[in-house]
């Protein structure tokens, strides 16, 4: 006949310093199979911790996503290791999708606008939560490791106590038929609490620590603990109120309507001054969104195309006449010239000069002498200047000049 032990916790409670235990001595029948000596090694291998070490211990549960968590996590831990890995490789998958879409790093410079470099600040913040993601679940498993290997230590001490006492030990024959057990003591049949003293040690957090406050229950806050915020009564009439709030209102529009009015004009001005419009009346939406400069362009473009056509066709399709050539392509030199054509070249050019001078002082002299309030005057002033009024004496040596020399 062969006796095996195994001990079972069932529950754990916490009283002070001590740790109340109750077990329950079952026969251990896995210990007589053969290829079963080492219950505490897998096969392939792993190191796996006896199944009664997770039993002793209180499950912790993540307060989001409602995953198993280590036992050395805090009761109020929100996410669990993998849906923060999880989430930070979405997070870093949608940035890189995002930062492909722009173009990444591949895209020309002057190309590289605004949501290019949103996508890529997206893409960069994402990288570097993905790999402190890692190196924060690396740090969680040295550190899941070492706290298993200190509670192991602590409970294979506290079984080794409790190994000592056989008087209440189960003793099964496996040579026998009879599937219910042998109990050497039959008033020990029932379930034993046991208290063992573990004692604390330096390196518990306080909230392990039998003293601790109860994290579970939920404090009830007195209804009385935050002050009472006085609402701010207005003073005066209703009536009143609501007028100046109505009034306030119109007053708001009329002034949007204001500043839309005059950037309106100021848009019309410029269009109508740059591309030299008549006085047409047009829309008063269109100058919100006058036309761009690439379709002015193009518009003017086959304006210019078509009377060039038209040019063409009234030629009867022949090109059009040259300048006459200059008379100082027929000498090889200034030398070769008559003196005569070279006065009468220069007087010309003299009359010529002085006749455009001679205009924008007429307009000048048009614009000084304006009288009454009929617009169109100005015309007729400027057509009865006197081109005289600009130099009277060189005018006169040059129309005498060139009388000189027509004439001899």
């Amino acid at each position: 006949m062969k006796a095996a032990l195994t001990l079972s916790p069932r529950t754990l409670s916490t009283n002070t310093s001590s740790i109340v235990i109750v077990y329950t001595l079952m026969p251990n029948q896995e210990d007589t199979q053969p290829g079963n000596s080492d219950s505490a090694k897998q096969t392939d291998g792993s190191e796996q911790w006896p199944p009664w070490i997770g039993e002793c211990r209180e499950r912790r549960i993540a307060s989001r996503c409602r995953h198993d968590l280590h036992q050395s996590a805090s009761p109020h831990t929100p996410w669990c290791p993998q849906c923060i890995l999880q989430a930070a490789q979405v997070n870093f998958t949608q940035a890189q999708d995002s930062f492909l879409a722009e173009g990444a790093m591949s895209r020309l410079y002057p190309l590289r606008d605004a949501s290019w470099n949103k996508a890529r600040l997206r893409y960069t913040a994402a990288a570097r939560r993905l790999e402190n993601a890692h190196k924060g679940d690396q740090r969680r498993v040295c550190r899941e490791r070492g706290w298993d290997k200190t509670h192991v230590s602590a409970c294979s001490s506290a079984a080794n106590k409790l190994l000592k006492l056989t008087h209440s030990a189960n003793f099964v024959d496996y040579n026998s038929n009879s599937s219910e057990p042998y109990h050497a003591y039959p008033s020990i049949t029932t379930e034993i609490p046991l208290v063992v003293d573990l004692g604390i040690r330096k390196d518990t957090a306080w909230w392990e620590r039998p003293q601790a406050p109860d994290t579970k229950s939920k404090t009830s806050q007195s209804p009385h603990a935050k002050p009472r915020r006085s609402h701010k009564r207005h003073k005066g009439s209703l009536i009143m109120r609501k007028w100046i709030r109505e009034r306030r209102t119109v007053y708001q529009a009329e002034e949007a309507q204001r500043r839309n009015r005059e950037q309106r004009y100021i848009t019309e001005a410029a269009i109508r001054r740059k591309h030299h419009l008549e006085n047409n009346q047009y829309d008063p939406g269109f100058w919100d969104t006058p036309i761009s400069a690439v379709i002015m362009r193009n518009h003017f473009q086959e304006v210019q195309q078509i009377r060039r056509m038209q040019e063409r066709a009234a030629r009867g399709g022949k090109l059009r006449s040259r300048l006459p050539r200059s008379s100082l392509s027929s000498v090889e030199s200034v030398d070769d010239l008559d003196q005569m054509e070279v006065e009468i070249m220069r007087a010309l050019d003299e009359a010529e000069e002085m006749e455009k001078l001679a205009k924008k002082v007429a307009g000048e002299v048009g614009y000084l002498y304006f009288v009454g309030i009929d617009e169109a005057k100005w015309k007729s002033d400027y057509m009865e200047s006197n081109y005289a009024l600009v130099e009277r004496k060189r005018l006169q040596q040059i129309e005498a000049t060139v009388g000189r020399v027509l004439t001899g």
